[in-house]
């Protein structure tokens, strides 16, 4: 007769084939590193997510409107607060320009600001398509206003000056008087002057002052209702 053997399925010796505490969160690093890395992951791009502020105010008469896309991780307000602290100058192309420059401060680049008649954009939203803005005039014979053209614009700015047609031909003008100009240029600043300075301009003198301003273009509208442009204006005009 053999002996009978006992086992104690509680030995010591059975349990050390049973890994170790230490052991097991050896073992389970790789995967909370995983889980790590996808929550980094995860809240990283929550935060670049790029979300649309919009602002609207009244600037010494003037109706602003302002629509920037920002990241998440920039609160509305924080946004409002900088443009709006931009707008104490008199002069409409500096405030805007001045609103650019307080936009860029913050890190955001896409934007497109409405005051009035004048507008300045920054980066496209979409590649290869600027930010469109109307140009409004006025009709040759009601002078109510009118749409005369849609832009397609990418840091720039565009600046629409209006005159009655009523005004040039009581002056002595006829019906291809100078009723508006529309200005496209690189700054509001320089837009805004330009447009506000030709429209008291016979359209020969202000192509030559126009040809004095590299990289930017004009649209004179005339009280017979044509239109004509500088040689740089087309490549904007969307139909």
């Amino acid at each position: 007769m053999f002996p009978r053997l006992a086992v104690n399925w509680g030995s010591p010796i059975l349990d050390l084939h049973k890994p170790s505490r230490l052991e097991s969160i050896r073992r389970q690093l790789p995967w909370l590193a995983i889980g790590f890395s996808i929550a980094a992951i995860s809240l990283v791009g929550w935060l670049l997510t790029p979300s649309t502020v919009r602002i609207s105010a009244m600037i010494n008469g003037k109706m602003l409107h302002v629509t920037a896309i920002a990241p998440m991780w920039r609160s509305a307000d924080s946004v409002e607060a900088h443009v709006l602290q931009a707008t104490g100058t008199q002069s409409p192309g500096k405030a805007v320009d001045q609103m650019a420059e307080a936009l860029a401060h913050l890190g955001i680049t896409k934007y497109f600001i409405e005051l009035g008649d004048l507008v300045r954009v920054g980066e496209s939203r979409f590649p290869g398509r600027g930010w469109q803005s109307g140009v409004v005039g006025i009709s040759p014979t009601s002078d109510m206003p009118i749409s005369v053209a849609v832009v397609s614009i990418e840091n720039r700015a565009v600046s629409t000056c209006i005159a009655s047609r009523n005004v040039f031909v009581i002056g002595g003008g006829s019906t291809d008087s100078v009723i508006g100009v529309a200005v496209i240029a690189p700054t509001a600043v320089l837009a805004y002057q330009l447009s506000s300075t030709l429209i008291g301009l016979e359209r020969e003198e202000g192509f030559r002052i126009l040809s004095q301003y590299p990289n930017v273009d004009a649209m004179w509208m005339l009280g017979d209702g044509k239109r004509v442009y500088s040689q740089g204006w087309k490549q904007y005009e969307r139909n």
